[in-house]
């Protein structure tokens, strides 16, 4: 059995990631879970898989937790201690692989972390390591953690690369499966409102306007 934390659990790759753990449950135990606004959902999270650990990044989600848990075993972390919540919940003695699924730089403390706990990281937060893989990198090899990509691409490419030797592969190349301007000539007198509408997924708009705007391939790069 292996615990895990997730931290964006009520974000699409948390949700995936927890029905992935519904059909695995013999294997794979959730102890801890975190999320920014949704504490609707993550209510219902902790309803169902009762982790001993649960955050959240706001404080009417705080508030409404601890009054909703106030009698159960689900510790409810704050940022009362001398590490943030999510830096204790990404760093618990007992788990084994923490999912980072926090969107932007604000997931690059909870890597660190983990990494220094010497943790398996499954990572979807690529902006950790455009902000600073080289120490991510370091603290991984320093405290034996593990950073293994699970977004996308990234995944991918990871997989692909297990079946070889690196010295096999002289390029990698980067798709792009289609935003709202797949097929549409000029781009002159594009309006935020069609930046936002993805043909395909809900990212919320930051991810959604750096794919609009191809950014997120040089992010992925």
């Amino acid at each position: 059995m292996r615990n895990i934390v997730i931290l964006g659990s009520t974000g699409s790759i948390g949700k995936n990631a927890l029905d992935i753990i519904d059909r695995n449950a013999d294997k794979l135990k959730i102890i801890g879970l975190a999320a920014n606004r949704n504490y609707k959902l993550l209510t219902e999270q902790i309803k169902k898989y009762n982790p001993s650990f649960v955050t959240i990044n706001n404080k009417v989600g705080l508030d409404f937790l601890r009054k909703t848990f106030a009698d159960s075993s689900t510790e409810i972390l704050d940022d009362s201690g001398h590490k943030s919540a999510i830096e204790v919940l990404s760093s618990l003695p007992e788990t084994d692989i923490v999912l980072n699924a926090i969107v932007g730089s604000a997931g690059l403390k909870a890597t660190a972390a983990a990494l220094r706990a010497g943790k398996r990281v499954a990572l979807a937060n690529k902006e950790s390591m455009v902000a600073a893989g080289p120490i991510l990198r370091n603290l991984a090899n320093e405290y034996n953690g593990e950073i293994i990509p699970v977004d996308s691409e990234h995944s991918a490419i990871f997989q692909c690369l297990q079946t070889g030797g690196k010295d096999e592969v002289t390029s990698l190349i980067l798709t792009g499966s289609g935003g709202p301007f797949l097929n549409r000539a000029n781009l002159d007198d594009v309006t935020i409102e069609e930046a936002l509408h993805h043909p395909n997924w809900q990212m919320g708009p930051k991810i959604t306007i750096d794919s609009a705007t191809m950014m997120n391939k040089a992010l992925k790069l």
